[in-house]
């Protein structure tokens, strides 16, 4: 398993708790600190049609967030 560095790795709530989501476990998951602040306040569906109109890479879950090193280009 390779080293993960904790202090860039975040957790994210998948419904954003300023869209109403709630601060449990079960609205949480770990992405990279980069992601969470490209995210920002967006939901899930926003995000990932926010990286494709903007051509970012794209990833179907935020598990294979995890699983990759490709980090967008500021735009």
């Amino acid at each position: 398993m390779p080293f993960i560095d904790n202090n860039q790795i975040t957790e994210d709530h998948v419904i954003p708790l300023a869209k109403g989501g709630a601060n449990s476990v079960k609205n949480l998951v770990l992405t990279p600190h980069w992601v969470n602040k490209l995210k920002g306040s967006m939901d899930k569906d926003q995000f990932m049609k926010y990286l494709k109109e903007h051509g970012l890479p794209y990833k179907k879950s935020f598990k294979d967030w995890l699983r990759s090193s490709d980090q967008p280009k500021k735009i």
